[in-house]
C-alpha cells in the first residue's frame, strides 16, 4: 500500500533532471514548432503521434501553455 513512487508525476524513465534539462528544453521547443505549424495535428506524419495523444489524454480543445 505504501510506496516511495510519487503519485500525480509524470513518469520519465530515461530523463536525468537537470543534468538532461537541456534535452527536454530542445523537445519541447520541437514540440511548440511542430504545434504552431499542425496544430491539430493532420498532417499525414503526425497521424500516430494524434491517436496516442487522443488515447492517453483526450482531445486537445485548448492550446498547451508556453
Amino acid at each position: 500500500m505504501l510506496g516511495t513512487r510519487q503519485h500525480g508525476l509524470p513518469e520519465l524513465r530515461f530523463a536525468r533532471l537537470p543534468g538532461d534539462s537541456h534535452l527536454l528544453e530542445r523537445a519541447r521547443a520541437i514540440a511548440a514548432d511542430m504545434l504552431a505549424r499542425d496544430p491539430d495535428l493532420a498532417a499525414p506524419e503526425h497521424v500516430l503521434l494524434a491517436t496516442a495523444t487522443a488515447e492517453r489524454f483526450g482531445t486537445l480543445d485548448r492550446p498547451i501553455p508556453a
